[in-house]
């Protein structure tokens, strides 16, 4: 298993990717891990604009988002737009980079697309400018937010979060029934990374009774396969509306990726 070391305290930070754990922290200790992932991970960027870094910056504010979720359903008066709008900010900036530079790397990787012209190098200074001249501000937001959140956690009973994950869980067949467009399949995989991220929370006991092994894998496979699949949907819109002159080969090969992709999450969610 591998560590993060807390900027902010000497307490180590799991990294949630390798797995889930025996014995789970408890929602305020996640919150706070997350919370001090995205403010490390933010800095990071800004720093040295290594996109891993970007990368782990948006996967905290998703699981924070996901904590934030949870309190609006089970604490009574929990604003969530309000304390989850500082994060949000850094989000949408944060994508706009990743976009940016997702899609001019799985363009420019290919040889036969050299001739193509962009404004990558203009665009992307401007976003990472942007990003880095509201880091102060947003970062006092979210300070602003904090102990109205911490609060709200220590509150939250601990026992409602299994029949939280449950109703969730129950509810995933039938919202991806209703997942038939571009548009549902996208909002169908944040409310199942919303559960994947609660999941985090239970104990091993609760998710053996909620979940298998190789359910929770599935839907793992699930979420990343449509993630995958979106990310392609719109390097197509992108070259279609900035009539990018990429190798006809090279879109042909990706447009036939993309409805492969599509199959693919086609028949692993209908065996939800």
């Amino acid at each position: 298993m591998f560590f993060y070391k807390n900027f902010e305290s000497n307490t180590p930070i799991v990294n949630q990717q390798s797995g889930m754990d025996k014995n789970p922290p408890g929602a305020e200790i996640y919150f706070l891990q997350q919370h001090g992932l995205c403010k490390k991970f933010l800095r990071a960027y800004v720093r040295k604009k290594d996109a891993e870094d970007l990368h782990q910056l948006r996967v905290a504010i998703k699981r924070v988002k996901a904590i934030l979720a949870m309190l609006h359903e089970l604490q009574a008066g929990f604003d969530f737009e309000n304390n989850f709008k500082p994060y949000k900010n850094i989000f949408r900036q944060a994508g706009h980079i990743r976009e940016e530079l997702l899609h001019n790397n799985r363009i420019f990787s290919d040889a036969r697309n050299r001739r193509v012209k962009t404004n990558h190098s203009r665009l992307l200074i401007k976003l990472n400018k942007e990003l880095a001249l509201s880091v102060s501000k947003e970062l006092e937001s979210i300070r602003d937010v904090l102990p109205t959140i911490q609060l709200s956690i220590h509150q939250l009973e601990r026992g409602k979060i299994f029949p939280y994950c449950q109703k969730m869980f129950k509810q995933l067949e039938k919202k991806w029934k209703k997942a038939d467009n571009k548009a549902g399949l996208h909002k169908f995989r944040k409310q199942l990374k919303q559960f994947l991220y609660c999941a985090h929370l239970l104990t091993e006991e609760e998710r053996k009774e909620l979940l298998s092994d190789k359910k929770h894998k599935h839907l793992d496979y699930l979420q990343d396969t449509i993630g995958q699949w979106h990310d392609n949907v719109l390097l197509l819109k992108k070259i279609k509306k900035d009539d990018l002159k990429v190798d006809k080969q090279f879109l042909e090969t990706l447009k036939d990726e993309t409805k492969n992709l599509m199959k693919a999450v086609r028949k692993s969610g209908d065996k939800l």
